[in-house]
């Protein structure tokens, strides 16, 4: 049973010289500070298949075997916190019991996006935060070559089989336009001509001028604004009356928006973990705007390009 003195917090620039004494290693989402725990919007595919390639690279780096459990990642606020600490003794594999206020500081701390280490069953409980740290895109950097396995086996934790994905490619074009990737108030007048990113979301401007390189004969719009608003997005794109364009629903589950996504011959990004992900398993072609993807990955793979507007 875990006492006080069990549960240690863990610096990210520490997590690698534990590897050699883990275990287990527990991936658990937090909602962070900012967020609260109380009003936590639980993590995106894109963001929870990241999770689990890390916690991967870092099991990797170790000489020894360790074991993953939290597929996927377990959620805090998801439902409460009982139901949290249920979950997480049962993908544990092992009971753990703890008093009232050591289960509120686990809470807490994981809320606070901190990594947790128990030292007396070598399980590290790693915070999906670890995706906004240097370990993380260090990590990226070090395996670039098997990045795509990661992602592909991540994938398959879902219960998506991705591995073959190149021979279902569709000879189409695809668009993720997500809801506030541009300021509200312009379409007419929204940031269509800013030539950077604006709070790392691209400008209209850059999904036209993507689309003009490409000619699509088909395309898909991957988008969660309103009909409305992908209708006026779409004649702004000047689009061709001979592309053939789908637009597909916002409320179609996370795994099968992967799924259509990794089938493009080219996907236009948006700085968006999920489309990424999508361009990592497919190794498509990815167009994403000067400096702004996830962790940088243009710089790291090959089938990335940027547009400087």
């Amino acid at each position: 049973m875990p006492d006080k003195h069990s549960l240690i917090n863990v610096k990210e620039e520490d997590i690698l010289n534990l590897t050699p004494k883990l275990e287990k290693l527990v991936c658990v989402t937090s909602s962070g500070v900012q967020s609260s725990i109380v009003g936590y919007n639980l993590l995106g595919i894109g963001n929870q298949m990241a999770h689990i390639t890390a916690a991967m690279m870092i099991s990797e780096s170790a000489s020894k075997d360790i074991k993953l459990v939290g597929y996927p990642p377990i959620q805090i606020g998801k439902p409460s916190k009982k139901a949290f600490f249920r979950t997480l003794c049962s993908r544990s594999n092992f009971c753990m019991t703890w008093s009232r206020s050591l289960e509120y500081r686990i809470w807490t701390k994981m809320g606070e996006g901190l990594h947790l280490y128990d030292n007396r069953k070598n399980v590290l409980y790693l915070n999906a935060d670890i995706l906004n740290g240097r370990l993380f895109k260090s990590l990226i950097a070090q395996n670039t070559s098997r990045l795509t396995d990661y992602y592909r086996k991540a994938a398959s934790l879902f219960g998506l089989d991705l591995a073959n994905i190149s021979q279902w490619r569709e000879d189409s074009i695809g668009v993720h336009i997500r809801l506030g990737d541009f300021a509200r108030g312009q379409i007419g007048e929204r940031y269509i001509g800013q030539a950077i990113c604006r709070n790392n979301s691209p400008p209209l401007d850059y999904f036209r001028l993507a689309l003009k390189r490409v000619e699509p004969c088909k395309l898909v719009i991957y988008s969660d604004e309103s009909t409305k608003v992908i209708k006026k997005i779409i004649r702004f794109l000047e689009i061709s009356n001979s592309t053939k364009v789908e637009v597909v629903s916002p409320y179609m589950s996370g795994l099968r928006t992967l799924y259509l996504m990794s089938r493009h011959r080219v996907l236009v990004q948006a700085n968006s973990t999920l489309s990424t992900a999508a361009s990592i398993i497919s190794k498509s072609k990815a167009i994403v705007p000067i400096d702004c993807s996830p962790w940088g990955i243009h710089k790291l793979l090959n089938n990335f390009c940027e547009i400087n507007l």
